[in-house]
């Protein structure tokens, strides 16, 4: 099998993680763990069921912010800049190559840890109203409005449209 894997040189940030196929479900976490074509994590097994469940091919998973990093405590205090920026060029480039525009928002309340993320999704929000792409969410949001992260949730929870204009509004 063949995979997209754009990361760091040093393995430092990731920026994309899919099989090669021509129907993708896009999915948005907030920061990658220790997944890679050899070895999928249990965030990305629970994406690539939620795919299949819904008729895409595979899964493509995307983050809010690229850094790696297993316990989001240890994610920069501070947004490095030049990450973000490769980090938008790689959803850019996969949003105007993907057929479907169709977003999985799986973050949770993760959006929280750091001031600088919630910036970073409204960059990629306006990317994506460039690109009419649709977003959904599994289950029922947060109290708090995020979409939760799909390692919570029943594997039977079926994909919901997801109100990204009225999130953003409220962010």
């Amino acid at each position: 099998m063949h995979w997209i894997y754009d990361r760091k040189k040093d393995n430092s940030a990731r920026y994309t993680l899919s099989p090669r196929a021509d129907n993708y479900l896009l999915c948005f976490g907030i920061n990658p763990s220790t997944a890679s074509p050899d070895k999928l994590d249990n965030t990305v097994k629970s994406v690539e069921r939620i795919a299949k469940r819904h008729d895409f091919e595979t899964f493509m998973m995307l983050n809010i912010y690229p850094q790696k990093a297993t316990d989001p405590n240890g994610l920069h205090s501070h947004i490095d800049k030049k990450l973000h920026e490769k980090n938008i060029f790689y959803i850019e480039k996969y949003f105007r190559e993907n057929k479907q525009k169709k977003i999985l928002a799986a973050w949770g309340t993760l959006i929280t840890k750091r001031p600088y993320l919630k910036e970073c999704l409204r960059d990629i929000y306006n990317i994506s109203k460039k690109y009419n792409c649709t977003w959904f969410h599994i289950g029922n949001p947060s109290l708090s409005g995020h979409p939760h992260h799909p390692l919570y949730l029943s594997n039977k929870e079926m994909m919901k449209n997801f109100d990204i204009d009225s999130y953003i509004s409220k962010l």
